[in-house]
């Protein structure tokens, strides 16, 4: 028996079939096969659905991701069920197919008009036994990662319709700490989940705003009651111009590399790809490729900062307009499926970045691209023609820095929420190893 600062740990003394993620655990923590503990709810016999008016039903879109209660099902007729799994208020849904299993999807619908409902087949419904376990703590022992790998690697079925049997649902072995401890885990995990839901909604009211603010100045400028005019792509501010893009702007297509073989970051300049540009117009470095830019071409093809990056040609039409302003240190290079935007002493590139993010949002892209084409394409020929807005350069860099603002707005709810989900992280890690005690109060 080995001591730390938060009590006596022991070895546990594993089984051929032991789980490797089970290791040191407190002394007073036992390890347990999960159907010693848990209830696999079944229907009960003589129940009969025609003897209720409605019944609650879940499909698999409404099971939420890693979200412990909700609240979503849809009533249906006692006749409309064909199949089904039963399963009771209060039930751990598990989902096991691939990849909601994988995914995180699992959730507890808390109550339910007649005591139970009919869920998909492709979930098991788990419930805890009344002072004997807790099934919130079952539940978020299940999206440790380390698990979920575990029980995925243990599917079976045919690629892309693989299962999680409950047989071996059944037979995991899980560390069992004590009763009052496991509400507690449960209670402090949720506590952080539940602010990360609240994060989720304060990053949606932003967004909202963001939409309406461009709404709002896109049409109307900075004068809400200063008169307007129509053009073909709806109101704008009487005394702002129309131009197309080419004329604001010269418009380039990218370095032509086969940039999913450019790996080694030896042979050259980093090289941005649609991939690089997420919806909200941000640039995402996660994956990056790179391409030895020729002396010849270095002039078009290395990025200055202010340029923007538009996402020209896809394979999903939402992905066609998608623009990032590039403003990062170091030499960059850009993909054939992407034009680069350099505007001239007329336009603000920031105004126009956002000018592009709104047209994208109102479907402006999807319904001038080329209809022929099996790949969705907006080519440089199209883009040069895109009806652009130009108030004067003043109310331009006004437009721009209150959308930015914006845009901040935003990113620190993201960070906030990033934040979150790596104190979630580490405390699931914690607490569900016996690293941090938790005592229950209550």
């Amino acid at each position: 028996m080995t001591t730390n600062v938060n009590g006596d740990f022991r070895e546990t003394e594993p089984r051929p079939e032991q789980s490797e993620w089970i290791g040191a655990l407190p002394a007073d923590w036992h390890v347990v096969v999960l159907r010693d503990k848990y209830i696999f709810t079944q229907k009960p016999r003589g129940l009969r659905y025609d003897a209720f008016e409605s019944i609650p039903f879940v499909p698999m879109e409404l099971i939420p991701f890693r979200k412990i209660a909700f609240h979503d099902y849809i009533l249906k007729k006692p006749n409309g069920f064909s199949s089904g799994t039963y399963f009771e208020a209060g039930d751990f849904l598990l989902p096991k197919i691939t990849p909601s299993f994988e995914n995180g999807k699992q959730g507890i619908i808390p109550q339910l008009p007649n005591g139970f409902g009919v869920a998909t087949t492709e979930v098991i419904p788990i419930k805890g036994i009344e002072g004997a376990s807790d099934i919130g703590f079952l539940f978020y022992y299940l999206l440790k990662n380390d698990v979920r790998v575990a029980l995925a690697g243990k599917m079976e079925g045919s690629t892309g319709r693989q299962r999680l049997s409950k047989a071996v649902v059944e037979s995991l072995l899980i560390p069992f700490p004590p009763l009052p401890e496991q509400r507690a885990i449960a209670r402090v995990l949720s506590t952080i989940q539940r602010a990360i839901e609240a994060q989720d909604n304060l990053i949606a009211a932003a967004r909202e705003l963001k939409k309406s603010l461009m709404r709002q100045l896109f049409t109307r400028g900075l004068d809400a009651n200063g008169a307007v005019q129509e053009t073909e792509i709806g109101v704008m501010p009487e005394h702002w111009d129309l131009q197309e893009l080419g004329a604001v702007a010269e418009i380039v297509y990218g370095a032509q590399a086969a940039v999913a073989n450019l790996k080694d970051k030896n042979v050259g300049t980093p090289i941005l790809t649609n991939i690089n540009i997420t919806n909200e117009g941000n640039l995402d470095l996660t994956t990056l490729r790179y391409y030895p830019v020729p002396a010849n071409k270095r002039e078009r093809l290395v990025l200055t900062k202010g340029d923007l990056l538009f996402n020209w040609r896809s394979g999903s039409q939402e992905h066609v307009g998608k623009t990032a302003l590039f403003n990062l240190d170091g030499e960059y290079t850009f993909a054939s499926f992407i034009l680069r935007f350099r505007v001239n002493e007329r336009m603000h590139n920031i105004f126009l970045h956002f000018y592009l993010q709104y047209l994208k949002a109102q479907k402006f892209f999807a319904q001038k691209r080329d209809q022929s084409s099996v790949n969705s394409v907006f080519n440089a020929s199209k883009a040069q023609k895109i009806p652009v807005l130009l108030p004067s350069l003043s109310e331009q860099r006004e437009i721009a820095r209150i959308l930015a603002t914006a845009d901040k707005k935003i990113e620190n709810e993201e960070k906030r929420k990033a934040a979150l989900e790596a104190l979630f992280k580490t405390m699931l890690q914690q607490l569900m190893t016996g690293k941090l005690r938790m005592r229950d109060e209550g």
